[in-house]
């Protein structure tokens, strides 16, 4: 299958032939991830949020296949459809991040007369204990792979290598699922974020 049609990509993807779920995974990707970036970096995103949206919108769609939530038409097309998704994904992290802002201000605003040193986002020892409970949730290889990627500033082709992880793509979806893993853990644990 070289030229994909949207059928085929569907038919690809509820595919039990791994090499064929693959090959349309691939083609969706390529055919999407160009319109996800503009809608990211268009409305206040960089291209490392576009990337993380890409991934995101994929999974969810894939999800939404294969439970059977999303029924394919012909008559609509997939990049319409993950368009939609995308966008409002996008608005939900969009407003998440709106509220974070507004939390931090408050904090701010709360302990104004306080000389505090503001690099320290934990300032609180509970909270601090909380989050690295919750942090030590998370597999070894996932934890490592947050430390190098976010605090080593490490390319994910460098810590796909020291991890030993069979590929890059297999490194990106790994950050991807750890951070999702992680929010959830942080919202059970901490509150909404």
């Amino acid at each position: 299958m070289n030229s994909f049609s949207d059928s085929d990509i569907v038919q690809g993807m509820l595919s039990e032939d791994e090499r064929l779920t693959s090959e349309s995974l691939k083609h969706l990707y390529k055919s999407c991830s160009q319109m996800i970036m503009q809608i990211v970096c268009s409305n206040g995103g960089n291209v490392q949020d576009a990337e993380d949206l890409v991934q995101e919108v994929l999974l969810m769609f894939r999800t939404q296949l294969l439970s059977g939530k999303f029924i394919y038409k012909e008559d609509v097309r997939l990049s319409t459809y993950i368009y939609r998704m995308a966008m409002n994904q996008w608005i939900t992290i969009l407003s998440r991040r709106s509220a974070d802002v507004k939390r931090v201000a408050e904090y701010h605003v709360r302990n104004e007369g306080m000389d505090r040193d503001p690099s320290r986002i934990f300032e609180d020892v509970e909270e601090t204990n909380t989050f690295l409970a919750v942090f030590s949730k998370l597999s070894p290889l996932e934890q490592d792979l947050l430390r190098h990627y976010y605090d080593k500033k490490m390319p994910l082709e460098q810590i796909a290598n020291l991890l030993g992880i069979k590929s890059v793509d297999a490194a990106k979806m790994l950050k991807h699922r750890t951070m999702l893993k992680l929010r959830r853990l942080i919202k059970r644990y901490l509150g909404t974020i």
